[in-house]
Parts: C-alpha cells; sequence; structure tokens
C-alpha cells in the first residue's frame, strides 16, 4: 500500500531555468557587487559564470561546488566581503533570477495539496546546489508546509541516484521501499535511483522537450505520466 509520495522538484513541481539562466545568475551577483561600490575586474563575472556552470557531483555522486562556499571561495579571491551575511546575501542574489521567473507546471501545486488532505506524507528530494532556493521555490509557490521532509543534496551530501538519499528520507518518515513512490523528470536520476533503492517510480514529462517512449518491457518498475491530470490517475 503507497503512504508516501516522494517528488523531485526542478521540472516536476515546476519549470527549471531557461537555457540563459546561469548567465543570468552571474549577471544578477556581479551587479549586485558594483551597485554596492566595489570595483571589480571583468574576469570576476567570468569567474562567476564559470562557478554557475560547474559540474554539480563527481563520478560517486558526492555533492560539490555548493553555494553559497563556492561564492564565498570567489569572492575571497578578489578580497570582497564574504562573512556570513555577505553570503548569505549573495546567495539570495545569485539565485534572484530564478525566484523572478519562477512557475509551476500546471496541476502540480493543486495536487501536493490534495494528497496532503487526502493523508499521504509527501517528501521532496532535490539535487541542486543550494537548498535555500529549492526551500525559497516551494515557499514561493505555497507548498513548503505540506511536505513532511525536504531534503537536498546539499543538505544529504550525496546527489540521486545515489540509493542512499532515497534510503535516507524512507527511513526519516518510517517507510518501507515499497510504501512509497517517486515522482521526478529524469530517467537515470529520479527511476533508476529509486529503483536501486526499493522504490517504485513514475517518470513525469510534463516538461520534456523529447519525452522518452517506454514500453511495460523496457521498464517493469516505472510508469510514465505527460501531465498531472494523468499523474493524479496513477496515484488513484
Amino acid at each position: 500500500m503507497i503512504k508516501a509520495i516522494f517528488f523531485d522538484a526542478g521540472n516536476t513541481l515546476f519549470f527549471e531555468g531557461g537555457p540563459h539562466f546561469e548567465a543570468a545568475r552571474a549577471y544578477s551577483l556581479f551587479n549586485y557587487l558594483r551597485a554596492k561600490g566595489a570595483k571589480l575586474p571583468a574576469k570576476l563575472f567570468e569567474d562567476l559564470l564559470r562557478f554557475a556552470k560547474a559540474p554539480k557531483g563527481d563520478s560517486e555522486h558526492r555533492q560539490i561546488n555548493v553555494i553559497p562556499q563556492g561564492l564565498g571561495e570567489i569572492l575571497a579571491r578578489y578580497d570582497l566581503p564574504h562573512d556570513e551575511k555577505d553570503l548569505q546575501e549573495a546567495e539570495n542574489v545569485f539565485n534572484t533570477a530564478f525566484l523572478a521567473t519562477l512557475s509551476a507546471i500546471p496541476g502540480m501545486v493543486e495536487l501536493v495539496k490534495n494528497l496532503k488532505i487526502e493523508g499521504f506524507k509527501l517528501a521532496v528530494i532535490s539535487n541542486t546546489r543550494s537548498h535555500r532556493l529549492i526551500l525559497d521555490c516551494l515557499k514561493q509557490l505555497d507548498i513548503a508546509q505540506d511536505f513532511d521532509l525536504i531534503v537536498t543534496s546539499v543538505s544529504f551530501g550525496y546527489r540521486k541516484p545515489h540509493a542512499s538519499i532515497f534510503s535516507y528520507v524512507l527511513e526519516q518518515l518510517s517507510l518501507q521501499p515499497d510504501e512509497a513512490i517517486m515522482i521526478g523528470d529524469s530517467w537515470e536520476k529520479d527511476v533508476l535511483g529509486a529503483y536501486g533503492a526499493g522504490l517504485r517510480a513514475v517518470l513525469f514529462q510534463a516538461a520534456a522537450l523529447a519525452p522518452l517512449d517506454l514500453s511495460p518491457e523496457d521498464s517493469p518498475f516505472a510508469v510514465i505520466a505527460e501531465d498531472a491530470a494523468e499523474l493524479r490517475r496513477l496515484l488513484s
């Protein structure tokens, strides 16, 4: 019996940034620092952009290049203020470009709230470089309070598809693997990752540019949903 539903965040609950998103983040922070009166060399922007596009995990799926620590290293390199308050501000500004264009995938906010009312345990399991960004996104969509647990690769230390992040959420919610289902847009990270921890999964393709077409033989442990309405039917 399914007692809990785990959600990915980006391209599952809300749309992720477009192709120029990383550059927008670097510009936002660069312009913020310049507006504070700092004399900034052009190379600082290059470093910010390089960091924005840097790998997010290593070969063992450990989380790397975390915000705000990475921003702190860059600011220190250029002798710019980088105490705890400075880094909190820098992270907020770095995330502004994402939050300014945040848009929920149609029907997903309503689905989360309905599942909560129906008594399901709900969790978010998200790969990210900023735990705060995921919290702010969920708060902005007014669904943060509907989740019993919000775990990111930053808060946990490993990224999906590492099985340990799924197992951790199961343990925290006192669940067995067959009592939960994972919903996400990534075949490798969400579906195969969940399967590795013993969970079933739904490949959610509402935001997919090139949807996968899988037969039951291809995927005996997962099904596909193209939108929130189809996902609702599968969970009924």
